[in-house]
Formats: structure tokens, C-alpha cells, sequence
């Protein structure tokens, strides 16, 4: 069997994820053990399907991966018409129960929700996302945002991050594609500085499935 499925929730997620599970390093950013990734095998996403039928639906969507996949991780966004009151936990644990009745082992599935939406993964103070943006210091991409009030001191990360996204892309003459998170997710840049809530959990779980030489799994 594969090792491990991603359900993902748009195009933009699926590029970021084809462009870091792509490179040979992933696991070394990770801290977890190297595991068999193919694109071809381990990445689904419907079209049609975006984050609240992703929360509506995922269970149903992974439901013939039972037979060729370990384990299965669902990412999608916080934020999306519809949300549940309950935010990211509600989401979390309303899809972790659905997908365990259709018969996915609790500990070998997981729901990874980005607060707020994917941008929260792509912004890091670095050269590597300034230069994705078409961005030369100097300045620092964060200092120029910070005269435009875009990026108040003392945060990790601007406060409207599409907003943000897109005013930085515009600056540097990129398009707000998905070729731009691809172009970042494939850079060599360090994910430590990411704090993201649904980062964390995801770089958790697959410590703890794919744990490195020398930890218990």
C-alpha cells in the first residue's frame, strides 16, 4: 500500500504541496523519516470541491483510497462560507469522526486546518518569498509594507494576508497564481519561523508516522 494520501482543498494547496513533497529535502524540513511520495498517486483534489465541500465531503472522496493508502491527511481552510461556529476544532473533529466511520483507523488519519487560509504558510520573513514576489532588497519586503501600513511591527505576519499577497505580487509585476505558491513551496527556504496552528500539527503527525532515525515511532 501507498504510504499516505493528501485530500486537498484548491489548486493553489495542491501546487504548494506538489512543489515541497517534490523535493528531495522535504523530509530534513520536516524532521520526520523520507516517504515514498508520487503525485500521481497521493495528491487528490476534486475541482469542483473547495473547502466547504472538502468538509462536506471528504470522508465520501477518500472512501476508495481505504483499499491503496495507509494513512490519509485532509487540509483545507478555516475560513469559507459556511464555517462552523466551532472554527478549526469543529471542522477537525467533525471530519475526523465522519472519516472513521467510513473506516479510516483514527490514529492513521488526520485534518489539518490552516487559521486563516493557506497564505498564513507562505508568508515568512525571507528572501526566498521576497524574491517569488519579484521583490530586491534593499529594503526588506517586510520594511516597504511596514511604511505602507500593511504589516504592523510586532506581528509574524501581515494581518490581511490576500490582501497582503496580492498588493506584494502587483509591486514586484507577479501574478497572484498558483505558480507563485509554487515557486515559494519549492524554494529552499526554512520552515521553522511557521507557527501556523494546522502547520504544526501536520509537521507533528508526520513525525510521529514517519519518525527519523533513531525515535519510537
Amino acid at each position: 500500500m501507498r504510504p499516505l494520501v493528501f485530500h486537498l482543498a484548491d489548486g493553489q494547496m495542491e501546487a504548494s504541496f506538489l512543489a515541497f513533497f517534490g523535493q528531495s529535502g522535504f523530509a530534513h524540513k520536516l524532521g520526520c523519516a523520507p516517504f515514498d511520495f508520487d503525485p500521481e498517486e497521493d495528491i487528490l483534489r476534486v475541482p469542483e470541491h473547495k473547502d466547504p465541500q472538502v468538509f462536506g465531503w471528504a470522508h465520501e472522496n477518500l472512501r476508495p483510497f481505504l483499499r491503496s493508502h495507509e494513512r490519509a491527511v485532509v487540509v483545507l481552510d478555516r475560513q469559507f462560507p459556511g464555517t462552523p461556529p466551532g472554527g478549526a476544532e469543529e471542522i477537525r473533529q467533525t471530519i475526523k469522526r465522519r472519516l472513521v466511520r467510513a473506516g479510516w483507523r483514527e490514529d492513521r488519519c488526520e485534518i489539518v486546518v490552516i487559521q486563516p487560509m493557506l497564505e498564513a504558510w507562505l508568508w515568512t520573513d525571507s528572501p526566498h518569498v521576497e524574491a517569488a514576489l519579484g521583490h530586491r532588497r534593499p529594503p526588506s519586503l517586510r520594511s516597504k509594507m511596514q511604511q505602507q501600513g500593511l504589516w504592523p511591527e510586532g506581528l509574524d505576519k501581515p494581518p490581511d494576508l490576500k490582501g497582503a499577497t496580492a498588493t506584494a505580487a502587483a509591486w514586484g509585476g507577479i501574478v497572484c497564481d498558483a505558480a507563485l505558491f509554487t515557486t515559494v513551496f519549492a524554494s529552499p527556504r526554512s520552515l521553522s519561523g511557521c507557527k501556523e496552528p494546522g502547520f504544526l500539527l501536520l509537521r507533528d503527525t508526520l513525525r510521529r508516522w514517519f519518525p527519523p532515525e533513531g525515535a519510537q515511532a
